[in-house]
């Protein structure tokens, strides 16, 4: 998401804690602390002048981090919900598992479906409709999707298409980490483990 903070809607995440059980007297509270804020641009060095922002979350602020996590519990549960009424399909690591729909770290959110264009489309509905609700931005240039091996090329170009997102690859990274991983793990973070004993030696 581009600018995750920046761009949460107050009106939003008062609709979010009152669903999530929060009574109005703590969601006043709430509302009376991000929304009573004075913020300044600094412009080649000197602060012009203050105005009352009317909307976002302020980095820094230790409250914020929890409001947002308010606000990525609506992204959280629309997969849930998608999945209940068929929408989507998660993926199952055996076959006696629960499938899994997304994963969520931060501002960043994994989804998982059957390679179709259908549920391509569904789930980018999905996304829109909680960027438009929301405030947030959701950032397409610098999402991905990922194909497994069994995936019959012929709808890959529709889908990608269709979602407009560039394919990531088996050696892309996540914060430095790889994205994917093959039988062998020790060897995928084995850089890493590296780096980590050059610093701790240091």
């Amino acid at each position: 998401m581009a600018k995750a903070f920046a761009r949460v809607d107050w009106s939003f995440l008062m609709t979010i804690m009152k669903k999530i059980g929060f009574d109005d007297k703590w969601c006043n509270k709430i509302y009376q602390c991000i929304s009573t804020s004075t913020s300044v641009v600094l412009i080649n060095g000197s602060p012009d002048k203050f105005f009352k922002p009317t909307k976002g979350l302020r980095q820094g602020d230790p409250l914020s981090p929890y409001l947002f996590l308010f606000c990525m519990e609506s992204l959280s549960r629309t997969p849930l919900h998608a999945e209940e009424m068929g929408i989507i399909k998660g993926i199952k690591i055996c076959k006696a598992a629960p499938p899994i729909s997304h994963l969520l770290f931060a501002d960043d959110c994994m989804i998982f479906c059957k390679a179709n264009p259908i549920e391509a489309q569904n789930i980018m509905q999905i996304l829109r409709t909680f960027g438009s609700t929301s405030g947030k931005l959701i950032n397409f240039h610098k999402s991905g999707v990922f194909f497994s091996k069994n995936t019959n090329p012929d709808l890959i170009p529709q889908i990608i298409n269709s979602m407009g997102v560039q394919v990531l690859q088996l050696d892309d990274k996540y914060l430095r980490s790889p994205l994917f991983t093959h039988r062998r793990k020790i060897n995928s973070f084995k850089p890493g483990v590296e780096k980590l004993k050059l610093r701790l030696t240091g």
